[in-house]
């Protein structure tokens, strides 16, 4: 028993590993065994690896049907369907704790399904328009199987309890309409579309709303913990985008043994209100950005050729383009997961937490104010679409009758890359700064004793 615990506390710790003992009979060997003292006591110590089966069931099917409505009109419609199921979940630490089988895992999944209606329309021999309606939905969800109580987590030891960020959800939607005519104009083959697609995510993140003790050693793990963390509010992010996308091409049959292709692409997406960014002068003067500003320079060009020099054994062909990724939910969630008020967290530390386990603390009543020393995420104003630059050039030849042998390379070069840094480093005072320089003086002086 640690000094000053009461007996009740220590019981409380020990009651919180009752399930070891039906642990024990999966265990084949312990590896690196060692003696710990724990407050006195001599504790014998093994590292194992549980095996812990993970089956998971997938299902997809797939339907298409054609029709001809007449001479000049058809109708197809396509549908697809997937379907997983895990009875432990196959995601992350965060959303699962497969450690002790199912005690504390999460199941798992996930259901796709998508349908797609097209219609063609001939009106001429040179015209041609085909629309296209599609709509689309993923949904992922991880529940625990037990009860999601507080996580533990003892560093070098292991972490029981569910996981953090259980129950979570996913739901992605998206519906898309999309128009493109065709004209052939002698030599050229003009092709002119408009896209429009509007999403939309919903994902639900517990954050630690249950609570999570973390445990810088066993003996720590006894009647005291380095830090208790605690979320106000589950994080919930509902993402809602509409993006445009507009093209115009041309294919154009200068020779007989000479295509060109040219191409313009313009495309723009609104950017989610609310998400990130403030307007709040309070915010702001603690470092949290202005609101983002919309792209609306994606201009995407394309050029390709291709040519046949001589008797028609020989071909040449090469391409340029640009393209550019509009936001996803893979880029807007991690970013507003992070940000104020979402990452709000009732947080204590050693001292406030001295034979306190497992015993949840109170909830403050209110969402302290921003901290500005507290880590958050956020995009700043001037934000860029990650933009890519591809480019391809390749000779095909014909050697006899039966023979063809094609040397090609491609390319692409990306910027405008989303990363994460730091936008208040800590800067250290003068004389900090001169500490730090006679430290690092004095260590690189010292002759290493074991070097030659």
């Amino acid at each position: 028993m640690a000094p000053g615990q009461p007996a009740e506390n220590r019981e409380a710790v020990l009651a919180t590993l009752s399930f070891l003992p039906s642990v024990y009979p999966l265990v084949r060997q312990y590896e690196q065994i060692s003696e710990l003292n724990v407050n006195g006591t001599i504790v014998p110590m093994g590292r194992t690896r549980i095996p812990v089966a993970t089956p998971w069931d997938r299902w997809n099917a797939q339907g298409r049907l054609d029709h001809q409505l007449g001479q000049k009109d058809s109708l197809t419609y396509r549908y697809q369907w997937g379907r997983f199921e895990a009875p432990l979940a196959t995601l992350g630490p965060g959303m699962t704790n497969n450690s002790f089988g199912p005690r504390f895992a999460s199941s798992e999944e996930i259901v796709y399904a998508s349908h797609a209606v097209s219609h063609t329309r001939v009106f001429s021999p040179r015209w041609l328009n085909e629309v296209r309606l599609a709509y689309t939905r993923a949904f992922n969800d991880a529940q625990p199987l037990g009860e999601a109580g507080p996580s533990t987590a003892i560093n070098n030891f292991f972490t029981f309890g569910g996981a953090v960020a259980a129950p979570w959800q996913r739901d992605a939607r998206s519906w898309q309409w999309q128009d493109v005519v065709t004209h052939q104009q002698g030599r050229h083959g003009l092709k002119a579309g408009v896209d429009l697609n509007r999403v939309r995510v919903f994902v639900l993140n517990q954050a630690t709303v249950r609570g999570q003790w973390t445990f810088m050693n066993f003996a720590d793990f006894l009647y005291r913990a380095f830090r208790f963390t605690q979320a106000f509010v589950p994080s919930i992010t509902d993402i809602v985008s509409l993006q445009h996308s507009y093209f115009v091409q041309d294919d154009i049959k200068i020779r007989l043994n000479l295509t060109v292709n040219i191409g313009l692409r313009y495309q723009i997406a609104d950017v989610p209100e609310g998400l990130y960014g403030t307007t709040d002068p309070a915010l702001l003067a603690v470092g949290v950005p202005e609101p983002v500003r919309r792209d609306s320079n994606d201009w995407a060009p394309r050029v390709g050729i291709a040519y046949s020099p001589g008797k028609g054994r020989m071909v040449l062909r090469g391409g340029f383009g640009i393209s550019y990724l509009q936001g996803t939910s893979n880029t807007f969630v991690p970013m507003t997961r992070n940000n104020y008020p979402r990452n709000a967290v009732d947080e204590r530390a050693q001292a406030a937490t001295v034979n306190q386990y497992p015993t949840i603390p109170p909830k403050p009543a209110a969402i302290p104010p921003l901290n500005p020393a507290q880590v958050f995420t956020n995009a700043m104003p001037d934000i860029q679409n990650p933009t890519t630059h591809f480019y391809s050039a390749s000779v095909q030849r014909q050697f006899g009758r039966d023979y063809i042998a094609e040397l090609g390379y491609s390319g692409n070069r990306s910027y405008h890359l989303q990363r994460m840094g730091e936008r208040n480093p800590a800067i250290l005072t003068e004389a900090q700064g001169n500490r730090s320089s006679r430290r690092k003086t004095r260590t690189a002086s010292r002759r290493n004793p074991r070097g030659v």
